[in-house]
């Protein structure tokens, strides 16, 4: 018989137990995670074996996230989003140049091992595709030794991710067709991934905001390279920081640190060296002149194309412009070579290309947008809220520029604008299937930039 329990004290202290939550996990909970939250507490309260909430707050507090007690709450909270070969732009540039530099230098040292760690792996997804990419770029790899650790705080996602059972989900438009055919058998109505790949993984369960890393007891320390895709979305620009700082430490001398292109950059990793290739920007922990490593890797980034002033001739663009180009230019080309110069970092660049845009379609929300984006990265405050609102009223429900503005008012202070701009963008996308790509976002689906606006406003 199940005990009775007088549940209305968890009601009465849900603030206590969201603020123990983003205390021990680093996540922002918004309103949406929070009601969750709260059914979970009722839950545990009633259940045979648990004690009255005083107690169950107290139990929270001395227990570890491993503890069932935490999973069962962690597993409402967590965004599992992901899927193979996610964001081609930046497996390019590992494919093209990042790996096989790595793996060269190795081979002229005759040490034959790699270290990698994909932290906040979700259901596995991307640290499998990483091993399937080096499989394809060993053709002796059996005579390597290569540590792939993938760690999350979810124990539900580790366990279907050692699995290796898979959904049509998974694959998506990123995903090469001959990876799902070569790696993947049929089972049903899904996809088991082949051993030899699942072999290559090791999962563990970690707490990114935790201070358990680097560490040689959990294998965090010495890596050749860490991915951390759309995990720090979600925490506070502190804890992302703290986090930021802990990579860098974990890191081998002349490391590599993937992370998502909608995280922030700038000063959360200003310990890093930024390096630019086709349509993404990774970065890497620079050695310093007192503890150069024997032999540096030598990485070919993507060459930088030179400033287009008026009057230019077609031999001074780079090659992505002259084929695009080759064709009667449209204002989506236009656009295409100012957002691939903003990736790279040219702002007079991306400006002049979105001038010739910009003439071409004065009403183009998107060119407005991007310019706003060039000018913030320069500062330029005040011009870039206007070609914010400028690009809202091109296209009213343009989502993305109604979350930059907000996060623009945000940061003023000005909270009610903030929060209408948010509650904007929402109502933009209320159509949308979840797994849609947001337009002008690289890799944002809906489904994340919900929880993220509904992060934003809960902090209101």
């Amino acid at each position: 018989m199940t005990r009775q329990i007088d549940v209305s004290s968890v009601s009465r202290s849900l603030e206590g137990f969201y603020s123990l939550i983003q205390s021990r996990t680093g996540l922002i909970l918004n309103p949406h995670q929070q009601s969750h939250v709260a059914v979970a507490l009722n839950d545990l309260a009633t259940a045979s074996d648990t004690r009255p909430s005083g107690d169950l707050f107290i139990q929270l507090s001395e227990h570890p996230l491993t503890h069932p007690l935490w999973q069962q709450i962690i597993d409402v909270i967590t965004v599992g989003e992901t899927y193979f070969f996610r964001n081609q732009a930046q497996f390019d540039a590992l494919r093209s140049h990042i790996l096989p530099a790595l793996i060269h230098q190795r081979r002229e040292m005759g040490l034959k091992h790699l270290r990698f760690w994909c932290a906040g792996c979700a259901t596995g997804e991307e640290p499998y595709s990483l091993a399937i990419l080096l499989r394809e770029l060993l053709p002796d790899i059996e005579m390597w030794s290569i540590t792939l650790l993938a760690t999350d705080i979810n124990a539900e996602y580790l366990e279907r991710a050692r699995k290796g059972l898979y959904r049509r989900h998974s694959f998506r438009s990123e995903t090469p067709d001959e990876i799902r055919e070569r790696w993947f058998s049929t089972e049903h109505d899904s996809y088991r991934l082949n051993s030899i790949i699942r072999n290559m993984v090791i999962f563990g369960l970690l707490n990114l905001v935790s201070d358990q890393y680097p560490a040689f007891e959990n294998n965090t320390i010495a890596m050749d390279m860490i991915i951390c895709r759309n995990v720090t979305i979600y925490f506070d620009r502190e804890a992302t920081r703290l986090i930021a700082t802990r990579f860098h430490k974990a890191l081998n001398q002349n490391g590599w640190l993937v992370v998502g292109h909608s995280e922030p950059q700038s000063d959360v990793y200003q310990s890093f060296t930024a390096r630019n290739f086709k349509d993404t920007v990774l970065y890497q922990k620079v050695a310093s002149e007192a503890a150069q490593p024997n032999m540096p890797i030598q990485i070919q980034e993507e060459p930088k194309p030179a400033s287009v002033p008026k009057g230019s001739s077609r031999s001074q663009l780079s090659s992505v412009s002259t084929t695009l180009l080759e064709r009667a230019p449209h204002t989506e080309d236009f656009w295409s070579l100012a957002k691939r110069a903003a990736d790279l970092e040219i702002w007079d660049e991306a400006r002049a290309w979105l001038d010739k845009a910009e003439r071409q379609n004065p009403f183009h929300a998107g060119v407005h947008y991007l310019r706003a984006l060039v000018e913030l990265a320069s500062l330029n405050f005040d011009q870039s809220m206007q070609l914010l609102r400028r690009a809202i009223y091109c296209d009213p429900d343009f989502a993305l520029a109604h979350y930059t503005l907000g996060d623009m008012y945000h940061r003023q202070g000005a909270h009610r604008e903030a929060a209408r701009h948010w509650q904007f963008a929402l109502s933009a996308i209320e159509k949308s299937a979840p797994h849609e790509i947001l337009p002008y976002s690289d890799d944002l689906t809906v489904e994340m930039f919900v929880e993220l606006l509904a992060t934003r406003l809960s902090t209101l």
